[in-house]
């Protein structure tokens, strides 16, 4: 982006130099694109390092004449419940009193806690439920406890949340994490 182009998009999208809200309207390799005031550019763009960029984000953004820099994420880590998705295979929340299943996004993780239910003793591989942020490849390893058992929940890049190595029917409790920022090719 040249001094030019920066003169053009404030005269014509009235965005002056300063603190900005902007869209995250695309993301290829290190190249970022952000809308704002219905304007998307690429050039010129950066980003601070705690945050991975996610199409769709609401960002804080600041300009300085030609230079764009994302400060991060503009809304607060709020907690999306498994149930909005749709829980699948039988899967649902245990109940009052319980951490619903639920996810958060903080930066370049996503965080995942509940205590979920399923009356049946769904195969390996079975979803739990869809929608989550997707990571760069699949993640696994996140240990859950039912009974005296130690199931294990993936992450696939598609979003999808799914079980293994479960032995028997009843409450799922888990808590944990996985990265969203990492190399996988």
């Amino acid at each position: 982006m040249n001094n030019k182009l920066a003169k053009q998009t404030q005269r014509t999208a009235g965005i002056p130099n300063g603190l900005r809200t902007a869209t995250i309207a695309a993301v290829s390799g290190t190249t970022i694109t952000l809308s704002v005031n219905g304007g998307q550019f690429s050039g010129g763009v950066g980003v601070i390092g705690s945050y991975a960029p996610i199409v769709g984000d609401t960002v804080s953004v600041f300009r300085q004449d030609a230079a764009w820099l994302i400060l991060g994420r503009a809304a607060v880590n709020v907690w999306h419940d498994f149930a909005d998705a749709g829980y699948q295979n039988g899967w649902s929340d245990r109940g009052t009193n319980y951490p619903h299943g639920q996810w958060r996004l903080t930066g370049t993780e996503v965080q995942i806690i509940g205590q979920i239910t399923n009356a049946g003793t769904p195969a390996s591989g079975t979803a739990i439920c869809t929608g989550l942020p997707a990571p760069p490849g699949e993640v696994g390893g996140i240990i859950g406890a039912q009974g005296t058992t130690r199931p294990s929940l993936h992450v696939d890049t598609a979003g999808t949340l799914r079980i293994y190595d479960l032995t028997t029917t009843g409450i799922l409790q888990f808590s944990g994490s996985y990265p969203i920022d990492f190399n996988a090719s």
